[in-house]
């Protein structure tokens, strides 16, 4: 039985951050999520830490890129420095409203910065933000554009009956789908509860993922704040491979008479 795979969120901010958890999760998940400037605040940018990961791990690398940081131009040599140096897949963002300095980006909708992608990198990999806060014929609209993957954010109990709509719909396009989980840990439930967004915590990842394992073409795990609850949360998510969930949870908290183990 296959395992579903998984994409670790990190945010680097030192040599030695990066020393400390890439080489521990190297060659147990399918890539590396890197997010650029979130808020709109100054940080080292995924783009050269995409290469630099890819180059010297040898790990896959999905880095953000922030719309309103370019113009076409810009995003365009961007891709193709990336794609040179064999990074082979982007999610796109319009991103925050940037903390210093103005707005470059020309697009009013991403679907359009992809058709721009398409037109001068055709091979590049390009995924869009899905939130399932918004009705299901947008976000089939959404589908339709030429990205390739899609990553889901606003997964919980109570959206899951529109993110299996969502699911099949993406099958019947051709697109991945990759829902993108906020992981509770008992050292970062401060954070979590300051995000105010939909979380799983911990103790209930392994049915979570269980569930997705025929939902998804990936799942991302987002850990804020703990390192050592992201080595945690993918080890984790790894085994879910040999749980079967017989019935579709309601909510995060409450999964425990929803699963059985495979003999």
């Amino acid at each position: 039985m296959a395992l579903l795979p998984v994409i670790a969120e990190t945010v680097f901010r030192s040599r030695d951050s990066i020393e400390r958890i890439v080489p521990r999760l190297r060659g147990l998940v399918e890539a590396f999520d890197l997010p650029e400037s979130p808020l709109g605040l100054p940080m080292p940018s995924s783009i050269p830490l995409s290469v630099f990961l890819s180059l010297g791990y040898g790990v896959s690398v999905i880095p953000h890129v922030r719309l309103l940081d370019h113009n076409e131009l810009g995003l365009i040599s961007l891709i193709q420095g990336l794609w040179l140096s064999g990074v082979d897949k982007v999610l796109l963002t319009i991103g925050d409203k940037p903390g210093i300095g103005r707005a470059l980006c020309g697009w009013e909708r991403s679907e359009e910065a992809v058709e721009w992608i398409k037109r001068y990198e055709p091979s590049m990999s390009v995924g869009l933000i899905i939130s399932l806060n918004y009705s299901l014929d947008r976000i089939v609209e959404r589908l339709r554009s030429q990205a390739d993957f899609f990553y889901v954010m606003y997964l919980s109990g109570e959206t899951m009956e529109k993110y299996e709509k969502v699911v099949a719909a993406a099958r019947r396009l051709g697109k991945k789908i990759m829902p993108y989980l906020i992981i509770r840990t008992r050292r970062n439930e401060e954070i979590i509860e300051h995000l105010g967004q939909p979380h799983v915590d911990i103790e209930d990842l392994e049915v979570w993922a269980a569930m997705l394992r025929d939902k998804a073409d990936a799942v991302i795990l987002s850990v804020p704040g703990d390192r050592q609850g992201l080595v945690e949360a993918v080890e984790i998510a790894r085994r879910a491979s040999r749980i079967t969930v017989y019935t579709r949870p309601r909510e995060a908290g409450d999964l425990e008479e929803d699963v059985g183990e495979d003999n």
